[in-house]
């Protein structure tokens, strides 16, 4: 009886553990995004290497955070290129009220679309600061916040892709 429910229990974390590492299926980006996690992102930027918290949407379309800022607030104000992320531009959005207290946050979005495709928020306080990093008293209810945007916004018809491609095609390869 022990050895059975011994058995039971490792197979048990067996079994969670090869989920967790299963690749996103192309049909999975038409539904909900698999789960959320919150981990580090490092990018390089004018040769400096900084590290931030990012809200991760795994198993989602790269385009997903994205799109749910631009349905929710119409257009970025600004686009980032990292040596680390040259497919796929990051969108910066400022002064977002993403909480009741009427704090002012800027929100950058950014994803990756492969076998593991993610699309991921990084959300930044007033002076600069990480507002995800474990050390910041709203980290819970901006991820909350922040999951909440995608449910209502994320998954909306919209004009986001047109809009993307056009400032793509008019931005991003000047800076090369």
């Amino acid at each position: 009886m022990k050895r059975s429910g011994l058995l039971l229990v490792i197979l048990i974390f067996a079994s969670t553990c090869f989920a967790q590492r299963k690749k996103c299926r192309r049909k999975d980006f038409k539904n909900l995004y698999k789960g959320t996690t919150i981990l580090d992102y490092q990018t390089v930027f004018k040769k400096d290497s900084i590290t931030y918290k990012q809200l991760k949407f795994t198993c989602a379309s790269w385009f997903l955070t994205s799109r749910a800022m631009f349905n929710k607030l119409g257009k970025w104000e600004g686009t980032l290129h990292s040596e680390n992320h040259n497919d796929y531009s990051i969108l910066v959005w400022d002064e977002v009220e993403l909480l009741s207290n009427q704090q002012l946050f800027t929100v950058i979005t950014f994803g990756y679309e492969d076998s593991s495709s993610s699309s991921s928020f990084i959300v930044l306080e007033k002076d600069g600061r990480d507002a995800l990093a474990s050390s910041s008293i709203d980290q819970n209810k901006l991820a909350t916040a922040l999951e909440t945007l995608v449910i209502d916004y994320g998954y909306k018809n919209d004009q986001f892709m047109e809009v993307y491609r056009n400032d793509r095609d008019t931005s991003h390869y000047k800076d090369k």
